[in-house]
């Protein structure tokens, strides 16, 4: 059921993005109605983006997931387990709220003084992403830290403007109560949703702004209620539905991706694209190579929207080859091979499919945004969590053998 509700909602939202951007004439999304539409090139963006669904969800991904494992993990049902994440989301409260880091929109000169351990630790367990594949690794717990850690969770998620993954912690929800959400349930608890959505991204605008402007948090509430308005609600409510669509985007690089493209190879940052991971930047400094002033081809591409250089912009699997050139074909080989990394661990993870599920929606993110670093970043919680739990098994396997032998 999660996978078809989020495969809806995807669908259905580019379709009614299209055929409403089509009808005022304008680009709505990121472009907030200042480009023009043309019908033609909103079908044919349409087109590219229900294929690149049906390519990669449902038959790349099905492919991938039908390739048995000789062994999957024994599950790991142990309190010690629901510690650890804590004290994981806990760091991650604690980074966010007095160094700032890992609050998404924030310039890299706020949070340059805080402490390098904070920095390594942050990028190493990512809190964000490996809470989260914890949380639905332990889907069907009842215990009470479990519920703690989802509120911690919960308020990491506001901290940090990653609010983006409120979705994901809505299916989790689905996935605990599957007999309990018939159709009607589902439909309003989605518009329930939508429409609570615009207060939480107000609440994210104002902790990026007062955190950009060294502000206080004390002051971040009465900064978020004094833009509580009719007008910034509905603007905003147009923001949320419009999150889901990649037509906008696509349409945009269709008439531009050229131009764009040239004058990003001519920077220079095209032949540096794995260096934005952190791994492979290390590596790069490790052999005395300059890569601190690379941009990502989601930051030029937003650059040249409206010439903000906080934020990133959605360039989907298409945009890669506009930016790109030739490598988009080595880049998109590698996604892939994330890709079937990602679902060979989660199916080690898994019982009943939930950690494949949330593969699942980050692949579809991944694929319909084109969210390369933060999918890397993903795999890479995906491991470390496995490691994790294959040192409790190791464990249960010992203590086993010491009883038997006993």
């Amino acid at each position: 059921m999660t996978r078809k509700y989020l495969m809806s909602l995807y669908v259905f939202f580019n379709f009614s993005c299209a055929i409403y951007f089509g009808v005022i004439g304008k680009l709505g999304g990121d472009f907030k109605y200042e480009s023009s539409s043309n019908v033609v090139t909103l079908v044919l963006s349409l087109m590219i983006v229900l294929f690149t669904f049906a390519l990669i969800q449902g038959v790349i991904f099905n492919l991938f997931e039908k390739i048995p494992i000789k062994n999957n993990g024994r599950h790991v049902n142990k309190s010690a387990l629901d510690w650890i994440m804590l004290i994981v989301v806990s760091f991650g409260i604690y980074s966010a709220l007095i160094y700032k880091v890992g609050v998404l929109g924030v310039s890299k000169d706020v949070s340059e003084d805080a402490p390098k351990i904070i920095f390594y630790l942050n990028t190493i367990f990512q809190p964000a992403l490996l809470v989260l594949i914890y949380l639905f690794y332990r889907y069907k717990s009842k215990y009470y830290i479990f519920y703690l850690n989802l509120l911690a969770y919960l308020i990491l998620l506001l901290l940090s403007g990653q609010t983006g993954q409120l979705l994901l912690l809505l299916c989790l929800y689905f996935m605990r109560k599957p007999d309990k959400t018939s159709s009607l349930k589902l439909l309003l608890i989605t518009l329930v949703g939508v429409g609570f959505y615009p207060f939480i991204r107000m609440l994210k605008d104002a902790i990026v702004q007062l955190v950009n402007n060294s502000g206080e948090w004390s002051g971040t509430f009465s900064t978020f209620l004094d833009g509580i308005t009719i007008e910034s609600y509905f603007s905003y409510l147009f923001i949320t539905l419009e999150r889901f669509q990649m037509v906008s985007n696509i349409h945009y690089l269709i008439d531009n991706g050229q131009t764009l493209g040239s004058a990003f190879q001519l920077q220079g940052m095209s032949d540096s694209f794995f260096s934005l991971f952190w791994i492979f930047s290390a590596l790069a400094r490790l052999l005395d190579i300059d890569v601190g002033d690379v941009v990502s081809a989601q930051d030029f591409f937003a650059y040249s929207i409206n010439g903000i250089p906080t934020w990133s912009s959605q360039i989907s699997m298409l945009g890669y080859f506009y930016f790109y050139g030739f490598l988009a074909g080595i880049i998109i080989a590698f996604i892939l091979l994330l890709l079937f990394i990602a679902i060979r661990v989660s199916k080690y993870l898994s019982i009943d499919k939930e950690v494949t599920n949330l593969t699942w929606a980050l692949s579809l993110l991944l694929i319909c945004h084109g969210w390369f670093v933060p999918f890397m970043n993903y795999v890479q919680c995906l491991v470390c969590f496995s490691l994790i739990v294959m040192v409790f098994n190791i464990g249960n396997t010992k203590s086993l053998l010491y009883k038997r032998l006993s």
